[in-house]
């Protein structure tokens, strides 16, 4: 009998888990799908709060895509509106460059 309670609670317990996960799951769905719905629009840099919506949103529109290195740099110092802002490495700074620099 004793058995059977622990099993029995044991589901209990697993199913409202389940139940929380799927609330959280539509809730994810429904900001995703009013993000993608919406045009970015309104800051650039860091100067207002509102700027922590815009990354997540962002992340709504792009996944897990929006942050990998190539992409976050250049949303991360600039803002996540910034279409222009880029980060390069030492490498390719250096090769960019290389027209500049004086021949000898």
């Amino acid at each position: 009998m004793n058995t059977f309670v622990r099993r029995l609670r044991y589901l209990l317990k697993s199913s409202r888990r389940e139940a929380e996960l799927r609330e959280e799951i539509e809730a994810h769905r429904a900001h995703r799908q009013d993000a993608l719905e919406r045009p970015m629009m309104g800051l650039r840099g860091n100067e207002n709060r509102k700027i922590y919506d815009l990354h997540y949103e962002g992340f709504l529109k792009q996944g897990w895509a929006y942050l990998k290195p190539g992409n976050f740099v250049h949303h991360c110092t600039d803002g996540p509106e910034c279409p222009i802002a880029f980060a390069f490495s030492k490498a390719e700074a250096r090769q960019l460059f290389s027209r500049f620099l004086p021949r000898w």
